[in-house]
């Protein structure tokens, strides 16, 4: 059984100086309101074949929360490709069968093939040989990987199957014995074949460069949605064409996912033919895989790796495929992702087992359904593929436009698309133009806009600060918001006298400046008249010390009045007060 995990959302965070940027929300699902980046400890495994030859590499980072895991390959047979954690860590390629030193999957607890703590999804290895895929995991923690015997990676010959052999499947054990759905050997393995790469778990080190963010592409998207209409992720399409690297093929598309709300444990995840997503047929008007009636599942131009959603219901992919590419995507009947119930066992069932079809004829290996669907299950969520209009215009706005010296304003860029609508996933750069001495405008930011439209940027000046935002567009030019000015106020608490107090003269008043501003100026004043004809009258002055404290003693005339405990405007515009009325007897 799956170790059940803390289901809490990392929230990454920006910082430039004294400005914090807020991670954007990833959809109107409210576990997608944050991202996971760097991880703060990571280990490189290097994947090498049975010769020793290097082959990949895979990332894997810890976040206290789940693992992050990057996998990179060249070399390796197109198609899909079984990837675990297996319990021993030892990578000797000499053994007939080469690797088997590394024991079997990671399976503590003794779980069947598909519940195994170091089963991942499998990848996609494209024309030209090349993996590159990035998940996240809760399935194994650090503890499992470092335990007495360490632990290896493996990358296999043929696909995984998670075990998703059905009951109409029968077969026949060596012994005699026989049965239906999936066998001992599936339930162990997932008929994933040879073991062709390994690597040995080394060390962990504090690193910072593993992370997980959906690209921000804007190239095409897709909204999945339950059948309630409940937005519940976000997949983005980035058309890699003349931005190949050598060891893959000339065009290839990356996908990246983002999804909440889902059952834990994996999920068939493909591109279908259709770009409608009615939720009263249950998804059906979506159509068959993408390119289903050119060859059987598995093999499908839509087919892509299965889903892995962690204990909270999240999951988050991306892969690179050579099999789409947008502009099929967008064609007249356009096209869907959709999201299943159950895992693909992308049609990989071996000939050993039986089926017998609803006519009675009977077979090997996969029946019809299973070619055509890789038995996902029903579709639970769905999203038409489309082009966002271009972002056309941008606001600028801030929650709190006078705050107190040390508090954090938020600002809000909002940009609107050519519709009219919020445009998502758009980069929005924050500069802030500083009014002390010389003018200066600089970048202090930049932030993705989310599903509304919004960006956020939360600041910290020290001091009267104009701000704007802006982004570019699709030809290149820039739109730039109206300045939004930030006023700084220092914050004067007095702790003695108390207001409407009676004292003698002389007055000592104490107190603090927050933020801690040791060695500014405080000054006394009092007030003189009423309205408009108010003025003050300087009384004294004295210098806070290293902690902001300050003791003021002065003599007052007796009488009713109110009293100014302030940050002299030469202060650097801290301008900073409080009124005390007292009653000098």
């Amino acid at each position: 059984m799956r170790r059940t995990r803390s289901a809490l959302v990392v929230v990454a965070a920006f910082t430039v100086s004294s400005v914090t940027l807020a991670a954007p929300a990833l959809g109107t699902h409210p576990q997608l309101a944050g991202r996971e980046d760097d991880s703060p400890h990571a280990a490189i495994v290097v994947l090498k074949d049975a010769a020793g030859t290097e082959v990949g590499q895979a990332t894997i980072g810890d976040t206290g929360q789940r693992m992050l895991v990057r996998v990179t390959a060249r070399g390796v047979t197109p198609g899909f490709h079984g990837f675990h954690v297996h319990s021993v860590g030892q990578c000797d390629g000499s053994t007939t069968p080469p690797f088997t030193s590394a024991g079997g999957h990671l399976n503590p607890s003794g779980a069947a093939h598909g519940a195994h703590d170091g089963d991942m999804p499998p990848l996609y290895a494209d024309a030209g040989g090349g993996i590159s895929a990035s998940f996240a995991t809760d399935a194994f923690t650090s503890a499992e990987l470092y335990d007495a015997d360490g632990a290896a990676l493996i990358l296999h010959a043929g696909p995984d199957n998670v075990a998703n052999i059905p009951a109409r499947y029968s077969f026949t054990n060596p012994d005699g014995t026989t049965g239906s759905g999936p066998d001992s050997t599936t339930r162990a393995t997932g008929d994933a074949g040879a073991r062709t790469a390994c690597g040995v778990l080394p060390s962990m080190s504090p690193m910072n460069h593993v992370g997980l963010a959906p690209s921000r592409s804007r190239e095409a998207r897709a909204v999945l949605r339950t059948s309630t209409g409940a937005v519940a992720g976000v997949v983005r399409l980035d058309d890699g064409m003349g931005k190949t690297p050598p060891e893959t093929t000339p065009s290839w598309t990356q996908v990246s996912a983002d999804i909440a709300g889902l059952t834990p444990g994996f999920h068939g995840f493909h591109v279908h033919a259709v770009g409608s997503c009615d939720a009263s047929t249950g998804f059906t008007s979506a159509g068959g895989h993408h390119g289903s009636t050119e060859s059987a599942h598995g093999g499908h131009r839509g087919d892509l790796p299965p889903l892995f959603a962690t204990t909270d219901g999240r999951a988050r992919l991306e892969t690179r495929t050579d099999t789409i590419g947008i502009a099929q995507l967008l064609d007249a009947d356009g096209a869907a992702f959709v999201v299943h119930a159950s895992p693909d066992n992308l049609a990989h069932v071996p000939d050993r087992y039986r089926f017998t079809n609803p006519d009675g004829t009977t077979g090997t290996g996969p029946d019809a359904t299973t070619r055509a669907t890789g038995d996902s299950g029903p579709r639970v969520l769905c999203g038409a593929v489309y082009v966002p209009p271009p972002p056309a215009s941008i606001s600028l706005s801030v929650d709190v436009p006078v705050i107190t010296a040390g508090n954090a304003p938020r600002l809000t860029a909002t940009v609107t698309d050519s519709a009219g609508a919020g445009a998502p996933d758009v980069a929005v750069t924050f500069y802030a133009t500083h009014t002390v001495g010389q003018k200066i405008r600089e970048a202090i930011g930049t932030g993705y806009t989310d599903e509304s439209g919004q960006a956020h940027l939360v600041v910290r000046p020290a001091d009267r600060t104009g701000y704007t935002a802006d982004f570019t567009t699709a030809t290149g030019s820039q739109v730039i918001s109206p300045s939004r000015v930030v006023e700084v106020h220092s914050r004067v608490v007095v702790r003695s006298p108390l207001p409407g107090a009676s004292v003698s003269s002389p007055v000592t008043f104490t107190g603090q400046l927050f933020p801690s501003y040791g060695g500014r100026p405080i000054g006394l004043a009092t007030y003189v008249g009423s309205g408009a004809a108010r003025r003050w009258v300087y009384l004294g002055q004295t210098t806070t010390a290293p902690d902001g404290t300050f003791r003021l003693t002065k003599a007052l005339p007796r009488g009713a009045a109110t009293y100014v405990v302030y940050v002299p405007a030469r202060a650097e515009n801290l301008r900073g007060s409080t009124s005390i009325p007292l009653t000098v007897g």
